[in-house]
């Protein structure tokens, strides 16, 4: 397994409304950070412009076959440099041990440390 310092932090981010959850991205997502975020966007929160943005369709991201979340992962997981965090954002919380159990099993257990899941009451 790789040095902890190498794995990309990851968070978890659930609940809450979309204005919710992209308010809080704004606050603790580091401008290098990359973000993935399931849902359309509200047109009322800005992302700071060097922050990698991937909107995904509204799906649950551990039962749709895991496609689209897998490929942008990967890409994520290839750049250079890498973005300094991960932020993977769902639109409730009822997956989340799913997801988090994907996510801690190869091949990503390799590439990602998971924190706690950060929910939005």
């Amino acid at each position: 397994m790789n040095n902890p310092r190498s794995l990309l932090a990851t968070t978890l981010v659930a609940g809450g409304s979309m204005t919710e959850r992209e308010a809080v991205l704004t606050q603790m997502a580091a401008p290098t950070a990359a973000i993935i975020i399931e849902g359309l966007p509200t047109g009322q929160t800005s992302f700071a412009d060097t922050q990698q943005l991937i909107r995904l369709a509204p799906a649950c991201l551990c039962c749709a076959g895991n496609l689209v979340l897998t490929v942008h992962l990967h890409r994520l997981l290839r750049q250079t440099p890498p973005p300094s965090a991960l932020y993977i954002v769902l639109h409730n919380a009822e997956h989340l041990p799913q997801l988090r159990a994907q996510l801690v099993n190869s091949p990503y257990d390799e590439h990602l440390l998971l924190s706690a899941d950060y929910l939005i009451a």
